[in-house]
């Protein structure tokens, strides 16, 4: 139940055929972090959340996914919930986990009444890469909350709501959907950095080789011409 309080209290109504992003087998976990005054007691215990994938079913007529979820607690016990998530029906759970992949800016979607809008594009780093990301922000019931999606995915990597009391915050920070780059960077930095290193190189060593093939230069003293004979006797 967790996973609720991060997103608007309503139902997903989608008017176009929902472009499923995620696969069976996909997995992304978050880590969970209260702050302030949580009035739900046990929920406050929760470490990481965990979502797994367990089938997609995206055709003209049906569009689900079953998930299980997994709510890891500070004392190391687990407990895990599985569903089905109907992409097409006003009662499908857990809102804002997913939005139909390579949506864009100013792209529309209802939930429960209200008009959520994608507002920006931009880039962040989740889960060690860096990935291009939409977001929107929604105040309802005195909440103020902000959601991120993964565009090529349409899975939500963040979600942050503020309460009057307390805030929750969720961001992915495992997943077997993208892969991580070393040190934050994703595998084209590095690639561009390996051939720039590799220019330098053989660069130096061209430049070495050309000057240790190059004949010694003569010194001052032999650059002289050398001193006239001396003048023969009468």
């Amino acid at each position: 139940m967790a996973f609720l309080c991060l997103s608007v209290p309503a139902s997903n109504v989608w008017a176009a055929s929902f472009r499923i992003g995620i696969k069976a087998g996909d997995w992304v976990k978050y880590g969970y972090t209260i702050t302030g005054n949580f009035p739900y007691g046990e929920v406050s215990n929760v470490t990481w959340i965990k979502i797994e994938f367990t089938n997609v079913t995206n055709t003209a007529t049906e569009e689900k996914v079953g998930i299980i979820m997994i709510y890891h607690m500070q004392n190391g016990t687990e407990t895990n919930q599985t569903t089905i998530l109907d992409l097409e029906s006003e009662s499908s759970g857990y809102y804002g986990l997913l939005i139909p992949a390579n949506s864009s800016v100013g792209n529309t979607f209802n939930m429960g009444g209200t008009t959520i809008t994608i507002q920006n594009e931009t880039t962040r780093t989740y889960a060690g890469a860096s990935r291009t990301v939409l977001s929107a922000s929604l105040t309802q019931f005195g909440t103020n909350s902000t959601n991120y999606w993964d565009k090529q995915t349409g899975v939500m990597v963040e979600a942050t709501s503020i309460y009057s009391t307390y805030s929750v915050n969720i961001a992915v920070t495992e997943t077997n959907m993208w892969a991580a780059g070393f040190l934050g960077l994703d595998w084209w930095w590095w690639m561009t950095i390996i051939v720039i290193i590799g220019g330098i190189i053989i660069l130096a060593a061209l430049m070495f080789r050309r000057r240790k093939s190059a004949p010694p230069a003569l010194s001052a003293q032999q650059a002289q011409p050398p001193p006239p004979p001396p003048p023969l006797p009468q």
